[in-house]
């Protein structure tokens, strides 16, 4: 982050409602206001990149990948 840094105050349900609208995780306070604040600029991540970015963390954890050598093998590729 770059530039003055200020600090606001907020209520608990206000914080509440900022964390419901976490597109991932360790996405920033900041970050949030910030997407909620553009007045038509188009967002370079949608909702659904996010559910598919999750779902391939769960598969990655889970073990469920391929190398690339792998994937060769399987699809007959040299």
């Amino acid at each position: 982050m770059t530039g003055e840094v200020t600090t606001i105050k907020i209520t608990p349900g206000v914080k509440q409602r900022l964390d419901r609208l976490r597109r991932f995780p360790r996405e920033s306070y900041n970050e949030i206001i910030s997407r909620l604040t553009m007045e038509n600029e188009e967002e370079g991540i949608t909702e659904e990149d996010i559910v598919d970015i999750e779902e391939a963390l769960e598969d990655i954890k889970a073990g469920r990948v391929y190398s690339t050598a792998q994937l060769k093998e399987k699809l007959g590729i040299d």
